[in-house]
This record gives C-alpha cells, structure tokens and sequence, in this order.
C-alpha cells in the first residue's frame, strides 16, 4: 500500500501515526529498558552481597537467612519479574543483532549487548520455566487462600 501525502491534513494524520508508532518503542527505548537493566543489575548487586560480596561490593551474607524469610512469599514473583525483565532486555538485543545480519537499521536505540541466538534461546527457555513456576506458585497460594481462579 503506498501511502499519499498531499496536503496539509495528510501530512498531520501521517505524522500522528508516525508518532504513535514509534511511541511504544520509545517508551521501551527511553523508560523500561534502562530500568529493566538497573533492576537486574541491582538484583545480581543484591545476590553477591548475600553470597559474600566482592571487592566492590559489601559482604551482607549475615543478612542471606532473614532475606530469604523476608522475600519468602514473593520469591516466585521477583523470579519472574527478572525473567520477565531480562526477555525484554535480550528481545530488545536480538531484534537490534537480526535487523544488522538482514542489513537494517537497528530499530532500538540501546547501549550494544554481547548476545546471540542460541543465548536469545536460552533465555526464552529459561523465561517460559519461570513463569510455569510462578504459575504454579500462584495456583497453590490461591488454592489455599479458597480462591482458586
């Protein structure tokens, strides 16, 4: 389909589409994929100073045992809120890599990530067996809350 400017009206009616094509990919470009990516970062910070930190990072595995009873009832939900987080993260990578192998313009302007297919794979796999988890999880908890749906 060609698409026909020629005038003032068709000029404004194509640059709302434009602006609202480009606005979902804004926000992920501008808002959830920095944040995703300061969330996981912070979530590894949190793992390694609850594993002993390391040179930069403090050492508050005193603190690993009452963090695990203090997240205990939500675990499943941060697994997936990461899984969910770190798809995004490497969906947006992925796109950026194919889009150069095929000779086109990266459509997400982001920061460049080591990523591959196989790794886009594996991170997908990992993702669809949180979220079975997590549904599961969800399911129990209802069903012991007499809710079950």
């Amino acid at each position: 389909m060609t698409v026909q400017i020629s005038t003032i009206n068709d000029e404004r009616i194509f640059n709302r589409y434009l602006a609202m094509r480009h606005a979902p990919r804004d926000t992920l470009v501008f808002g959830v994929h920095p944040n995703a990516h300061k969330a996981l970062v912070e979530y590894e910070y949190l793992t390694i100073a609850l594993s002993g930190g390391n040179d930069s990072i403090d050492d508050l595995s005193s603190m690993a045992t009452y963090h695990a009873g203090a997240v205990a009832a939500v675990t499943p939900f941060i697994a997936a809120l990461r899984a969910a987080m770190k798809t995004i993260n490497d969906t947006m990578h992925i796109v950026n890599v194919l889009a150069a192998a095929t000779g086109q313009d990266a459509p997400f302007a982001i920061e460049p990530e080591e990523i591959t297919v196989q790794a886009y794979i594996a991170t997908l796999q990992s993702a669809v067996a949180t979220l079975t988890a997590t549904a599961q999880a969800t399911a129990a908890i209802a069903q012991q809350l007499g809710g079950g749906e």
